[in-house]
């Protein structure tokens, strides 16, 4: 009741007995149980960064292990295409 809208928040069990979430477990194991177990989730993981390579050689020498001004510049534009996937 009027312990929902205190501005805290709930996790796991605790928000599965104020009603919050559904139900609690993990993708597969949830996604099995209502589809059975011919789904196939797909893994997403990084993607190769090419333009990383291209730029790689205008790396300064003497910064290895340090990030260039190349590095962060990928680093944001890698970031942003990742979140653009979502809408975001």
């Amino acid at each position: 009741g009027d312990d929902l809208f205190t501005g805290e928040y709930w996790t796991g069990t605790r928000a599965e007995e104020l009603g919050l979430v559904d139900g609690l477990g993990d993708l597969r194991t949830v996604m099995r149980e209502k589809f059975g177990d011919r789904v196939k989730l797909k893994l997403v993981g990084p993607r190769r960064r090419r333009l990383r390579s291209l730029l790689n050689p205008l790396s300064p020498s003497s910064a290895i292990g340090a990030e260039t001004w190349a590095d962060e510049l990928i680093d944001a534009i890698e970031r942003r295409a990742a979140w653009a996937r979502f809408g975001l």
